[in-house]
């Protein structure tokens, strides 16, 4: 999982290193836990020094905006889904706010 804000209150700054993973292992953890993401679904805590693109083989990104602020969770709806391969979509390249309009 990738955050696009450090785990201080502070935001991050407007360079190329806000493009870098800020999550601490206790956050991703706490975000497994609250969220219900199963084991099975292979999750990865990114590399300090890892970007979130490009995706990663056989992985997917999302940002944890995702599950606290629009109320996204896994697994998807299969209307989600059918959604997503109608219009030949990722998920990730939904903004937040569309993934409100399908639920």
């Amino acid at each position: 999982m990738a955050s696009k804000t450090a785990e201080s209150s502070s935001p991050a700054p407007c360079s190329s290193d806000a493009l870098f993973c800020k999550w601490g292992i206790l956050s991703y953890n706490n975000l497994i836990q609250d969220y219900g993401i199963r084991a099975e679904w292979n999750p990865v805590l990114l590399s300090r020094m890892d970007t979130a693109f490009p995706l990663k083989e056989s992985k997917i990104t999302l940002f944890s905006d995702f599950f606290k602020f629009f109320n996204f969770r896994m697994p998807i709806t299969k209307f989600c889904k059918l959604v997503l391969d109608h219009f030949r979509i990722h998920i990730s390249q939904l903004h937040p706010l569309r993934l409100v309009n399908l639920r």
